[in-house]
Protein backbone atom coordinates (compact mmCIF):
# COMPACT_ATOMS: atom_id res chain seq x y z
CA UNK A 1 0.00 0.00 0.00
CA UNK A 2 2.93 2.10 0.91
CA UNK A 3 3.82 2.24 -2.98
CA UNK A 4 0.32 3.62 -3.58
CA UNK A 5 0.26 6.30 -1.19
CA UNK A 6 2.15 8.26 1.35
CA UNK A 7 -0.57 7.84 4.57
CA UNK A 8 -3.86 6.96 4.66
CA UNK A 9 -6.21 7.72 7.05
CA UNK A 10 -9.48 5.74 8.32
CA UNK A 11 -11.98 5.91 10.88
CA UNK A 12 -11.76 2.89 13.53
CA UNK A 13 -14.72 1.68 12.42
CA UNK A 14 -13.61 1.14 8.82
CA UNK A 15 -10.55 -0.63 9.93
CA UNK A 16 -12.47 -3.19 11.99
CA UNK A 17 -14.32 -3.63 9.11
CA UNK A 18 -11.91 -4.33 7.16
CA UNK A 19 -10.06 -6.92 9.63
CA UNK A 20 -13.28 -8.57 10.65
CA UNK A 21 -12.57 -11.63 8.95
CA UNK A 22 -9.25 -13.00 8.74
CA UNK A 23 -8.01 -14.68 5.55
CA UNK A 24 -10.33 -12.31 3.46
CA UNK A 25 -8.49 -10.72 0.43
CA UNK A 26 -6.69 -7.37 1.50
CA UNK A 27 -6.69 -8.57 5.36
CA UNK A 28 -2.88 -9.41 5.41
CA UNK A 29 -2.05 -5.84 3.58
CA UNK A 30 -4.19 -4.20 5.60
CA UNK A 31 -3.30 -5.41 8.73
CA UNK A 32 0.62 -5.27 7.80
CA UNK A 33 0.50 -1.48 6.65
CA UNK A 34 -1.58 -0.35 10.05
CA UNK A 35 1.65 -2.35 11.81
CA UNK A 36 3.88 0.22 9.94
CA UNK A 37 2.25 3.05 9.87
CA UNK A 38 0.95 3.80 6.66
CA UNK A 39 -2.68 3.59 7.51
CA UNK A 40 -2.97 5.71 10.36
CA UNK A 41 -6.56 5.22 12.55
CA UNK A 42 -8.44 8.21 13.96
CA UNK A 43 -11.23 7.31 16.66
CA UNK A 44 -14.47 7.27 15.15
CA UNK A 45 -16.70 10.42 15.74
CA UNK A 46 -19.69 9.94 18.22
CA UNK A 47 -22.82 8.58 16.70
CA UNK A 48 -24.42 11.29 18.08
CA UNK A 49 -23.09 13.58 15.71
CA UNK A 50 -25.81 14.91 13.25
CA UNK A 51 -23.73 14.02 10.19
CA UNK A 52 -23.43 10.67 11.39
CA UNK A 53 -26.99 10.15 11.95
CA UNK A 54 -28.10 11.44 8.85
CA UNK A 55 -25.40 8.94 6.97
CA UNK A 56 -26.54 6.00 9.29
CA UNK A 57 -29.94 6.17 7.65
CA UNK A 58 -28.51 5.22 4.13
CA UNK A 59 -24.55 3.75 4.97
CA UNK A 60 -23.29 1.50 6.78
CA UNK A 61 -21.10 2.61 9.76
CA UNK A 62 -17.79 2.66 8.00
CA UNK A 63 -18.97 4.30 5.31
CA UNK A 64 -20.90 7.18 7.49
CA UNK A 65 -17.48 7.30 9.44
CA UNK A 66 -15.62 8.06 6.24
CA UNK A 67 -17.87 10.39 4.59
CA UNK A 68 -17.80 12.66 7.75
CA UNK A 69 -13.55 12.50 8.16
CA UNK A 70 -13.01 13.27 4.35
CA UNK A 71 -15.52 16.46 4.43
CA UNK A 72 -12.27 17.84 6.22
CA UNK A 73 -10.34 19.12 3.56
CA UNK A 74 -6.86 19.78 6.30
CA UNK A 75 -4.93 16.84 7.78
CA UNK A 76 -4.98 18.23 11.04
CA UNK A 77 -8.71 18.91 11.14
CA UNK A 78 -10.29 18.23 14.52
CA UNK A 79 -12.43 15.28 12.48
CA UNK A 80 -9.84 14.31 9.97
CA UNK A 81 -9.66 12.97 6.98
CA UNK A 82 -9.59 10.11 4.83
CA UNK A 83 -6.82 10.05 3.24
CA UNK A 84 -3.92 12.39 2.04
CA UNK A 85 -2.47 10.71 -1.01
CA UNK A 86 1.09 11.87 -1.41
CA UNK A 87 3.01 14.71 0.35
CA UNK A 88 3.15 17.30 -2.69
CA UNK A 89 -1.26 16.60 -2.61
CA UNK A 90 -2.94 19.32 -4.69
CA UNK A 91 -6.44 18.17 -3.01
CA UNK A 92 -4.86 18.96 0.74
CA UNK A 93 -3.02 21.96 -0.65
CA UNK A 94 0.76 20.85 0.06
Amino acid sequence: MSDLCGEVWVPQQVLNECLAKEGAPGFAEIQKSAKEGVIHVHPDIPETDEMIRSLSRLLDPGEAQAIKLGACPRIDCPTAVAANWSKNSVLFGK
